[in-house]
This record gives C-alpha cells, structure tokens and sequence, in this order.
C-alpha cells in the first residue's frame, strides 16, 4: 500500500504529458531462447507469491550486463478533472501475448508483448478527492479464464471498485466496489491490494483510502464470474475500526492468508490487527491467527503481502508461510498452525515505523534451489550503514546463505528467474547522487550483474515474461528489455 510507504506525489513530466494515448518506441524484435509460454499472470506471479519464473531461458547472468530496451511504452496524461498524472506503481502482467498495466491517472492498457503497441485500454474509476487526494490505479491486475465461458479476463482494480475485462478487447464485464458502493465509501476506502484469483473467487483487502483515517478493515470475496460478493471478513467486530488490508492475500483453494495492519488508537484491543490470519477460502472464517508484540501506538504493522515456502522443521518437509513486517524482521511461521508462532525469524532492516524506510517488501523463493530473496530498507552490511539490501535466506532455519547491500531502498519486492538465476531488485527511495534503477545479480552468488537506471522512482515489481525483462517506473514509462 502506497499511503503507507509514503510515496512522494507526482512529477508530471513534460515528455510523458504530451503523449496523449501513450508513445513508444520500439528498439528491437524480442530476443531468442525464450521457452514458448511463459507467462506472469498475476501480482507476485500467482497466489502462492512466489514471484518466480521458470522455464524462461533468455535472460542470463552471462547477457545481463548486454541487455538492451526492445521497446518503451510511456502513458498518457490524465483524462479526468482531479486524476493523478502518468505514473506507474502497479505491476506489469503478462498472458496471451499481451501486457497489461495500471496508471496513477486510472488507465488501464493493454499492449502487444512483442512491440509496446496499444491494444486497448480503459478508464478506470480513479478516486475520490473529497477527503485524500484520488490515487488511480496501484494494484496489479490478475489475467485468467473465467470459470464458465473459458474466456480470458483481466481483473483489474480501480481505486474503488474491481472491474473484469475481457483480456482480447477492454470490454467490461462487471464491477464491483470493495467496501460500500457510495460517494462516502468511495472517499474512505481505496484498493490498495492486488486481485488474488484462486478456486473461482477473487480476493480483495478492505482498506482506507488514508494514513490518519480508519475504516473496518478486512478481505473481501467474490465470485470470479459474476463479481457478486459471496463473503466479507472483518479484522474488528461491528461497530469498530481498525486494520486495513493493505496487502494482497495468498491463497491454495483450501485457505487464504492475510497480513493486516494497524489498530485503531483509542481502542484496547487490537483484535486481528499486526497479524497473519488464516480464512477459509469458501466462507471467509477464521480458522488460525498469529500476532506480532507490538509496542502501542507504533506504525509497525504488515504492508508485506505472505509469500508460500517450504522448509524443513524437525526434520519434517514443512509449508510455511512467511512475510516482513515494518519493524524490519521477517516472520516465518508453519502455514497451518499460525498460532505456533514464528518457526524462524530475522532482522533484515531497521525497525521503520513511519517513512520510506520500513520493510514492506514481499519476498521472492526459488523452490528447487531451496532459498529465499528477502530485500528490505536500510541496515548494516559489512559494517556499513546501507540504504537497503537483499539477503538470500535458508527456508528451512532463515539463515544466511548472502547478502549485498543496495544503493537505493527498495520499496517493491524482488523478482527471480529461477530457470537462469538472475534476480531483479526494484530500487526506490535514493539519496545523494544514487538514482532509482532495478538491481540485477546472481542469485547463487550473489554477485552484482547490472544496475538498470530509470527516469522514475521504481515500485513496480519487475516481471520476467516470454524472454523480456519488464521495468515500470514512477515516471509513466514502461520498457522491455532483453538480449
């Protein structure tokens, strides 16, 4: 969620305002090697979060340092009185030969994966600014068949309502708000989380819209086909306020987890706030919780979507489940016995608490290879104080396998090719004469490959997808790369 990292407001930029229905320039044809479909079809790459590629040959450390932009995509200013400027902070998803991403103006494109072209786009509800400045679109859209006709859909969230769009032509299906379906609720919530997709229902958090105004926080369900809301779960009882969901849930078709967030002040219990809840994915029950000792009054709570991992406990395979909370550590606990508590936990970065220098990242895991990539804001390596870094976890015991500090905080969480090992780290919040970028290495090693510099701050999560490397920036521009 963007409120709560506070992100800084947008820079429209001349180059990018002038490209009404979005410009591009295309460098070169897609490059070779790449395996036939391998597609990034939603936030984190699914709903286990794993945000790993397999299969994908093009990339490799051996060509990472060549990799040049096939072509770039800027977006269009805004169409509406009141929306933000071009400006990417949700992910690029790629299915059926198409990318499909979201702007802070409320568009959302669709474009040919091989040329940057536009195929389509929409304009999405953008917000309210009645009470916080309107927001546009963050959150990643999720590409699937839907569950009776077959057809492929982009399900999409605006800044209030969820929308399914047929994935060939923009037409729309249905929407849905998430949260009351009202001016006022348009002006108190915001869809800061992502569409989680699994077993025919779509998962949505219920969050405010700002930092200092609180609502009843929790996740919605729907149906995937008709968008009718099936059930809600509240993180408070009624008649309360509390945790927003800022993040995006995990889900197998059995459960969902959820991260939640901060409480309300005044009250005396924190009820399901600073916790990783376990629902029932068919009726949104709580079967299993476990909550963080938070000091009072701190912002130190989940921004951190839960990422599906596997160690081994006691000497037992085990699925586990793990995300970072903004008080710097990296919670590991057993995925179907929350209660238990932590199996592992690290200090990957400062305790945040308010600022760009929380840890609200989500991590990265490379099942075959037995790690987990955990990038985080600022801390020691070394001995020397750093802006952020990427440590390569054991699963199993979280221990240390490498670490490299990074010259920017990063913001958004890293990306794996697991087939070539190559690793991709968003960098964020810079200072001096640092500027923003994706850090590119090894994931073995750890050895640094490339840093790829970009015009804008970079929160999107990078994508590897059908042979390219998809870099969005804050800037409004979009760029393929690849060998």
């Amino acid at each position: 969620m963007l409120s709560k990292r506070r992100v800084h407001r947008v820079r429209r930029l001349t180059a990018v305002a002038a490209a009404a229905s979005g410009a591009l320039v295309v460098v070169g044809a897609a490059g070779a090697g790449a395996a036939a479909n391998t597609d990034w079809t939603g936030y984190q790459h699914g709903p286990s979060h794993s945000s790993a590629a397999f299969g994908d040959t093009a990339i490799t450390p051996a060509n990472v340092p060549a990799l040049r932009a096939l072509w770039t995509f800027r977006a269009g200013p805004a169409t509406q009185a009141g929306a933000q400027g071009p400006r990417f902070d949700a992910s690029p998803t790629v299915s059926g030969g198409m990318v499909f991403i979201g702007s802070r103006t409320g568009i959302e494109y669709a474009l040919n994966a091989t040329t940057g072209k536009v195929v389509w786009k929409k304009q999405l509800d953008w917000g309210s600014n009645t009470l916080c400045g309107g927001k546009g679109i963050t959150g990643t859209a999720t590409v699937a068949p839907d569950p009776s006709t077959g057809v492929s859909t982009v399900y999409a969230a605006g800044a209030h309502y969820l929308y399914a769009l047929n994935a060939s032509t923009g037409a729309q299906k249905w929407k849905r708000a998430i949260g009351p379906a009202t001016a006022d609720g348009e002006a108190r919530y915001y869809n800061w989380s992502s569409p989680t997709v699994v077993g025919g229902r779509i998962y949505m958090g219920l969050a405010s819209n700002c930092d200092d105004m609180k609502v009843r926080g929790g996740v919605v369900q729907l149906n995937q086909h008709s968008g009718k809301v099936l059930h809600t779960y509240y993180a408070v009882p009624t008649g309360h306020i509390g945790p927003s969901v800022w993040s995006s849930m995990a889900g197998d078709g059995t459960s969902v987890w959820v991260s939640t967030g901060n409480p309300d002040p005044s009250e005396t219990t924190i009820y399901d706030a600073d916790s990783i809840v376990r629902l029932s994915a068919s009726t949104l029950a709580k079967q299993d919780i476990w909550t963080t000792s938070t000091p009072p009054g701190q912002d130190l709570d989940f921004g951190s979507s839960p990422t599906f991992f596997t160690g081994t406990v006691g000497g037992v395979s085990t699925d586990l489940i793990g995300a970072c909370n903004k008080n710097g550590v990296y919670y590991a606990l057993r995925r179907m016995n929350l209660a238990a508590g932590p199996v592992w936990q690290r200090q990957v970065g400062q305790s945040g608490g308010t600022g760009d220098g929380a840890c609200i990242t989500s991590a990265a895991y490379d099942g075959p290879g037995s790690t987990l990539f955990v990038a985080a804001n600022q801390t020691t390596v070394g001995g020397s104080a750093v802006q952020g870094s990427v440590s390569a976890l054991d699963p199993s015991t979280g221990a240390l396998k490498w670490q490299q500090p990074l010259a920017c905080l990063p913001n958004g969480s890293p990306t794996l090719n697991a087939t070539t090992h190559v690793l991709a780290v968003p960098m964020y919040g810079c200072v001096g004469t640092d500027v923003p970028g994706v850090a590119l290495m090894n994931s073995q090693t750890g050895a640094p490959l490339r840093v790829i510099n970009t015009p804008g701050k970079v929160f999107s999560q990078p994508v590897f997808a059908n042979g390219k490397l998809l870099v969005a920036d804050e800037s409004g521009v979009l760029t393929a790369y690849g060998p």
